[in-house]
C-alpha cells in the first residue's frame, strides 16, 4: 500500500504508536470500497481515538465488517473487544473461537490473545504451557505484547 503513516496520542511511546500506511482520509475511502485491512485500521482508530473521536460502536462495526471480509487481524481485534467487554458483553468463548481461527490461519496478534485467554483460564483451566507457546509464537513474529507477556509468564 505504500508509505507508513504513524499516528499516536500526544506523548505516546513508540509501542503505543498506531501505524497505518495511508492517512485516515484514505482509509475511509478504502474502507467504503470494501478493503478489509482499511476497515480493520479504522476500527483501531475508533477503538483508540486516534485522529477520530473514540467510538466503541464504530470500532465494533468496522472490525465486524472486516471480519466478514476475512481479515485475520480484525478477528483478533474483535476478540479483544469481547475479552475486555468493550461495547459488547464479555464473551470469552466467542473470543477464543475468533482467535483460534485467526491463529490457525497465521495471525500473530491472535496468538498473543490466545495466550491471554488460555494463560488466565478464561474459558477453561489455565494452561501456562500453551500460553507460553502462544506468546512465543507471537513474539517471534514481532508482536510486542507477545514478548511482554512471555516475559511476565516466564
Amino acid at each position: 500500500m505504500g508509505q507508513i503513516y504513524e499516528m499516536g496520542k500526544p506523548g505516546s511511546s513508540p509501542q503505543q504508536t498506531i501505524r497505518f500506511d495511508v492517512p485516515t482520509g484514505m482509509l475511509w475511502y478504502r474502507a467504503m470500497e470494501k478493503d478489509a485491512e482499511a476497515q480493520n485500521c479504522l476500527g483501531t482508530a475508533f477503538l483508540e481515538g486516534v485522529e477520530v473521536k473514540r467510538d466503541l460502536a464504530a470500532a465494533y462495526f468496522w472490525y465486524k465488517s472486516a471480519c466478514n471480509l476475512g481479515c485475520l487481524n480484525a478477528m483478533s481485534n474483535l476478540a479483544y473487544m469481547y475479552i475486555k467487554g468493550l461495547h459488547v458483553q464479555r464473551n470469552y468463548s466467542f473470543a477464543r473461537t475468533l482467535v483460534e481461527e485467526a491463529a490457525s490461519r497465521g495471525c500473530p496478534h491472535a496468538e498473543n490473545n490466545l495466550g491471554v485467554i488460555v494463560g488466565f483460564g478464561l474459558t477453561e483451566e489455565a494452561d501456562e504451557t500453551v500460553a507460553k507457546v502462544s506468546f512465543a509464537i507471537a513474539a517471534q513474529k514481532g508482536v510486542h505484547a507477545g514478548r511482554v507477556n512471555l516475559e511476565l509468564i516466564a
